[in-house]
């Protein structure tokens, strides 16, 4: 199914989703193209609740990364 979407857009988004459900806050108050706008930036989550690895979390963030450049930007197969 064709969703307008670029595979970027649906990764990050997807990221977003996980940031918040995993941690209960949104990552970042705004963005444009896919990109954190204003102060709040997505941070590494700290390690509160330790029912979640921390690779996980590791691979949340870098989903999300407010530099595109260290982003993750596909999955291999």
């Amino acid at each position: 199914m064709y969703t307008g979407k670029t595979e970027n857009f649906e990764l990050f988004e997807f990221g977003r989703r996980l940031y918040v459900k995993l941690l209960g806050n949104e990552p970042c108050l705004s963005y444009d193209h896919f990109t954190p706008e204003g102060k709040k930036r997505p941070e590494m989550p700290a390690k509160t609740d330790n029912s979640i690895d921390e690779n996980l979390l590791t691979m949340v963030y870098k989903m999300i990364h407010p530099n595109k450049m260290e982003r993750t930007r596909y999955f291999p197969n």
